[in-house]
């Protein structure tokens, strides 16, 4: 209703709408995560750019590297996003050609500033811990990790139905109850242990 005669405009806000509620969620506390999503969309956004206009030129390339290294600096999840983008611009060159020069001058050049913003923080952490990537899991970042049993059981995976007595706290019964909390509620509270410390949404207009 808002754009009656621009499809595109249409699309947009309906994304835009659909991703609201989580970055409202993320927005509550102090998280890398929104400042992550956004580097590597910026990436993601250059990269379809030139791919789109069919011009994989260096001031685009430096650009991605720029949004790449930050994304990294942020949050190592941000790797997942660097071999697709390379895959679909490597095969844009491919197809084009193209000499080792412009490889260089374009792939060479993203990838080289991405490690110059991110490399040194992953330079320490190897130094320090022996490994590039330290995990949250890894006793090295010195917290202790373990899994419920029950988490690697058939029965977790294949039954459901919790939710409905318990509508923010069963996604520890079952896959299919955790899903559905999280998606359509605040499942878990946002993982907090007290509800006195749970985050302050209309929790009986959400149920």
């Amino acid at each position: 209703t808002l754009f009656p005669q621009d499809a595109r405009a249409r699309s947009v806000a309906s994304i835009v709408a659909g991703l609201m509620p989580m970055l409202l969620l993320l927005s509550f506390y102090i998280s890398n995560e929104a400042p992550m999503a956004a580097f590597t969309a910026g990436a993601i956004v250059l990269s379809l750019r030139m791919l789109v206009r069919n011009e994989i030129n260096f001031g685009g390339c430096a650009a991605l590297g720029l949004c790449l290294g930050a994304a990294l600096l942020t949050k190592i999840s941000a790797l997942v996003a660097a071999p697709v983008i390379a895959f679909a611009l490597g095969g844009r060159l491919l197809a084009q050609r193209a000499r080792p020069f412009v490889w260089l001058r374009t792939l060479g050049v993203a990838f080289a500033i991405s490690l110059i913003v991110s490399g040194w923080y992953y330079g320490l952490v190897w130094h320090r811990f022996g490994s590039p990537i330290v995990l949250s899991w890894d006793h090295a970042g010195g917290s202790a990790w373990w899994q419920e049993t029950g988490y690697r059981t058939t029965e977790f995976f294949l039954q459901a139905g919790e939710v409905v007595s318990r509508p923010f706290n069963s996604g520890i019964d079952s896959f299919g109850d955790g899903l559905y909390t999280t998606l359509w509620g605040d499942g878990l509270w946002s993982g907090v242990s007290v509800r006195d410390f749970r985050p302050p949404w209309n929790y009986d207009l959400m149920i």
